[in-house]
């Protein structure tokens, strides 16, 4: 037995360097992998009410939402007490779509700011029976979009 070697019979040999030719082939075709996107958020105070604000901070995208990709756009709905310049309320009209995306813009909104005593409830038209309230404060809307953009 110690003259026994192992012999692939041509035919085999020539199968198995076509399917190796193809997966070169393949690998080689595929497309360059996409570059990181670059997350945007768009989302201010309403026009009407900039030129009251204290602090507003940018709404920022998640750390986490760029890896898994998520996106949308929404209304957020919040309401300001007049005396103070506080948001008293916010919470989302429309969904963006994702919890965490929806979360990232109520958290930031609740820390603006405005002058105090410098807002009207009626400033920007807003229907201000929609949510309960009173006299003391205003209901605003404004529109938030989360967006992935190529670099």
């Amino acid at each position: 037995m110690a003259g026994l070697r192992f012999v692939i019979p041509q035919r085999v040999y020539a199968i198995w360097l076509i399917a190796l030719t193809c997966a070169a082939t393949a690998v080689l075709a595929l497309p360059e992998p996409e570059g990181p996107k670059e997350p945007r958020v768009i989302g201010k105070p309403p026009v009407g009410l900039r030129k009251f604000a204290i602090y507003t901070p940018e709404i920022k995208y998640p750390l986490s939402a760029p890896i898994l990709k998520l996106t949308g756009a929404g209304v957020v709905v919040m309401k300001i007490n007049v005396r103070t310049g506080h948001v008293v309320y916010a919470r989302m009209g429309k969904s963006t779509g994702s919890w965490l995306l929806d979360d990232a813009a109520v958290e930031t909104v609740y820390q603006w700011r405005y002058k105090p005593g410098t807002i009207s409830p009626n400033a920007l038209g807003v229907p201000q029976s929609a949510i309960p309230h009173t006299e003391d404060e205003a209901i605003f809307k404004f529109s938030v979009s989360f967006e992935l953009r190529e670099n």
